[in-house]
């Protein structure tokens, strides 16, 4: 149970950082500092509270902006801290869910346990042209916690009310908070004289700060625009909760305006495109999401990508986009059909993220049977419909963590030449093609598909 981030590795599990055209608008600002001063390198700079991603706040709930720092440290010791940063992280705790790159859509999920007792997961759904990204987070615990979720942007907090928007005359960041909707917000601008004296990033720059060795000081100075940030806290005390925040970059002027779409969603229309962003449970049938939180995206009023995470069904309408089914119902005691997808129709790509198979992990010691009491064992089979444009006329799937699929490669077909086929590894690296049915009135598609993740490409 001891702290197992060692040497230089920093408490940042699940941080993203997202850049708009080339330019940072949200950064890490745990760059800073040195290893010598514990309170400006081990306190903040390595700390969870310095990157994008979720901690937990202090025991005692102490306000960090309070003033009361050094009478903190005196009642609770000399490592006080006004947040828990992230510990005991280990690779048996570590599980990437889902990952896919459909085009307009890129999309990854993983899931670790972050303290001793919380697991977080973490979900991003990022519009390569927009530079647009979901973030789901879901954090469970068997007590509750003060959970917390961090964002750095660069910049000043430019503007505050549903919608914080942060950012400098070079571009801005707009962020859009849709889950929980108790959450307790906190806004730590550079130069404010309560922001604990550890978060060196923002003191004022006139303030002497010890930086090298002992007994010597000189002042941190941000010479760089990166090195200018504030800090948004997003507060939620609970077992579970889940975090659902929408970030917009952009330049001069937010392209998207943003409307609530019933008490869990947002509607954001442009100009050309609308994105719409709901949580499981929403109460309006514009985007009605059986699962943790679906996205849907239209292009002149045309349905061109979509999204689910950890569900069961997405529908926009009467519109069914995405539907899942377990078809090998013997195992319905010990397997969720639950599927985190991304579906690009302009690409024609999909990623599928099924579950992986509990024999691997064992969970199980004894898997259900094609036939009772004998060997082999019942295959898991999942039903998968998902909206598509038109009748492919074929669909490539590629069972990859790493990458899609293309329509044709033969320097990869070449493994499947007979010298390939005893290898008992081919399934895991095969390109293959896909038997499907087509439901002209839905104009969708079904395939089935075992545990892991598919990447599709269609023709």
């Amino acid at each position: 149970n001891n702290l197992i981030i060692p040497g230089h590795a920093h408490a940042d599990a699940l941080e993203i950082e997202l850049h708009y055209k080339g330019i940072p608008v949200l950064i890490d600002p745990g760059t800073i500092g040195v290893y010598r001063n514990w309170n400006t390198y081990g306190g903040y700079c390595k700390a969870t509270v310095a990157h994008n991603t979720v901690g937990i706040g202090n025991p005692w709930g102490y306000d960090r902006l309070d003033g009361l720092y050094e009478e903190h440290v005196k009642n609770h010791g000399k490592e006080f801290l006004y947040e828990t940063s992230q510990k005991n992280i280990g690779r048996a705790d570590t599980e990437l869910k889902a990952f896919g790159d459909t085009g307009q859509i890129g999309m990854i999920s993983a899931k670790l346990k972050t303290y001793a007792d919380v697991t977080h997961q973490r979900t991003v759904v990022w519009f390569r042209d927009t530079g647009v990204a979901v973030v789901g987070d879901n954090l469970e615990s068997s007590e509750e916690k003060t959970y917390e979720w961090y964002l750095n942007p660069i910049g000043k907090l430019l503007k505050k009310d549903n919608i914080f928007t942060f950012g400098d005359d070079l571009a801005k960041l707009d962020v859009v908070p849709i889950l929980p909707k108790d959450t307790r917000v906190q806004i730590l601008s550079k130069g404010d004289p309560n922001v604990p004296p550890y978060y060196l990033a923002l003191r004022p720059d006139s303030e002497r700060s010890v930086m090298g060795s002992k007994g010597s000081t000189r002042p941190y100075v941000a010479k760089d625009r990166w090195e200018v940030s504030t800090l948004l806290t997003l507060q939620s005390k609970a077992k579970q909760t889940d975090f659902l925040n929408v970030l917009i970059p952009y330049q001069q002027q937010n392209p998207l305006v943003s409307n609530p779409m019933g008490s869990k969603g947002i509607r954001l229309t442009g100009t050309d495109t609308t994105l719409l962003v709901a949580a499981g449970g929403n109460d309006t049938p514009t985007l009605a999401v059986d699962g943790v939180f679906g996205v849907a995206r239209l292009d002149k009023e045309k349905l061109t990508s979509y999204a689910l995470h950890n569900g069961y069904s997405l529908k926009m309408g009467d519109q069914e986009l995405l539907s899942v089914k377990l078809l090998s119902e013997a195992w319905a005691p010990f397997y969720n059909c639950a599927v985190t997808a991304a579906v690009s129709l302009s690409d024609r790509r999909a990623s599928i993220n099924l579950a992986t198979n509990p024999m691997d992990r064992g969970l199980i010691m004894f898997s259900p049977k094609i036939e009772e009491g004998k060997e082999p064992a019942l295959p898991i089979q999942v039903s998968v419909s998902f909206k598509v444009d038109e009748k492919p006329k074929r669909i490539i799937a590629l069972d990859s963590l790493t990458k899609m699929p293309a329509l044709s490669n033969p320097a990869f077909d070449l493994k499947t030449d007979a010298i390939w086929q005893p290898d008992y590894h081919a399934k895991f690296y095969m390109r293959k093609e896909l038997p499907f049915t087509w439901d002209e009135k839905l104009k969708t598609v079904n395939v089935t598909l075992g545990c892991g993740i598919s990447q599709l490409v269609w023709e």
